[in-house]
């Protein structure tokens, strides 16, 4: 399952981050924002981790720094990205 090598952290900037945990398809996702961690449960499909977030679907997919429409993260290769504007990347 490609999404299994995502597990871990990803950071964002300002501090925000995503940890990704579980395997087999079946994830643990904390998403910190300036309010602070939310957790969330995610199933993988294909290349991607969906799970729902304040009643809306949402989608978690790998992109590259330039790809989560953040300048701070321009210059990364390997990152996820649920929104334009709300990506993480490792270091």
């Amino acid at each position: 399952m490609p999404t299994d090598a995502w597990v871990g952290q990803w950071n964002g900037p300002e501090g925000t981050f995503l940890k990704v945990a579980g395997s087999h398809g079946t994830y643990d996702l904390t998403l910190s924002n300036l309010d602070g961690p939310r957790s969330f449960k995610g199933t993988a499909d294909g290349d991607t981790i969906r799970f729902e977030r304040d009643g809306k679907p949402q989608v978690l997919r790998a992109t590259n720094g330039e790809g989560t429409g953040m300048k701070w993260l321009a210059d990364k290769t390997e990152c996820l990205v649920v929104a334009p504007g709300e990506g993480f990347c490792r270091e």
